[in-house]
């Protein structure tokens, strides 16, 4: 990831009252650095950037995890969409 890149924040069913989905998406404001000193962290000693949140919902995700699937099926982990993709989604989120 490089500063100005676009991150989409999918967030799985850990409760069952929300649908998973993207919830938010924002832009990469600072990194690559690896996260120390943090042992309670998931992502310490991980590689890591600094993502400011450009837009946010909380009630129904923007795009549903059925619609993810056109872009990606994996969402375990930081991936890339693929370049062919990027434009569309950008369409599907509203980003100008």
């Amino acid at each position: 990831m490089q500063l100005g890149d676009i991150v989409i924040l999918h967030v799985g069913k850990q409760d069952p009252a929300h649908e998973s989905g993207v919830y938010a998406y924002g832009t990469v404001i600072y990194g690559q650095n690896i996260l120390e000193n943090r042992p309670a962290e998931y992502c310490n000693s991980k590689l890591t950037v600094d993502v400011r949140i450009d837009h946010i919902v909380y009630d129904t995700p923007i795009i549903t995890h059925e619609q993810c699937k056109r872009y990606t099926g994996q969402y375990r982990n930081v991936h890339a969409i693929a370049d062919s993709f990027n434009d569309n989604l950008k369409v599907t989120l509203g980003i100008q």
